[in-house]
């Protein structure tokens, strides 16, 4: 088994397992579970709508992701936005779009991010000693997120940009001066035959 900075992979991806040392175990899609490692429990993570999960064990994802690393069966991956949890809230909602931080005592709650500007995208829980990581649609706009443990933070990995559609037409290209000299040209050559 190959281990990337520290990190072993122990999910399933589109149900085929990657590594699976003792005690990890993972059931579909938008579901994974890390093992415990050091003394610790696993914790399971879900994330509605994903299309690939794939959990890690060890440190976490900010501090062990590079572009080099393979997660979610690709590499060239860049640390988007991290939220830390917060000791206060009412609830586990994290919106990068205003930068609120859910309640880390919280197990579940909503995602709210806008990744149209992406080609491809994941979202990562954070608890314990361990995390999931979850493709995603770049355009949904919210994912429902739970974990057996509360989590310390969730962070939004990117790759790729998409154009903007709202491009306005380019400008008209404007006649080159080479016309100018042709239409002269032509009007000489018209004068000159009546002249003759």
């Amino acid at each position: 088994m190959k281990v990337l900075r520290g990190l072993a992979p122990v999910a399933f991806v589109t149900g085929m397992a990657l590594a699976a040392p003792a005690a990890a175990t993972t059931v579909g899609l938008d579901e994974c579970t890390t093992s415990g490692g050091n003394g610790n429990s696993g914790a399971t993570f879900t994330l509605v709508t994903s299309s690939m999960a794939e959990c890690f064990v060890g440190d976490n994802d900010a501090n062990t992701i590079g572009s080099t690393t393979n997660v979610l069966g690709m590499t060239g991956w860049s640390l988007d936005e991290k939220i830390d949890a917060a000791g206060t809230g009412s609830n586990g909602d994290f919106n990068f779009n205003t930068d609120q931080a859910g309640n880390k005592e919280t197990k579940s709650g909503k995602i709210i991010a806008d990744l149209s500007a992406f080609e491809f995208a994941f979202i990562v829980i954070k608890a314990g000693n361990g995390f999931g990581a979850f493709k995603v649609s770049v355009s949904d706009t919210s994912w429902e997120w739970t974990s057996s443990k509360g989590i310390s933070h969730a962070s939004i990995w990117t790759k790729g940009t998409t154009p903007p559609d709202n491009n306005p037409p380019p400008d008209a290209v404007p006649l080159p001066a080479g016309g100018a000299l042709l239409l002269s040209g032509l009007g000489l050559l018209a004068w000159r035959r009546r002249k003759a």
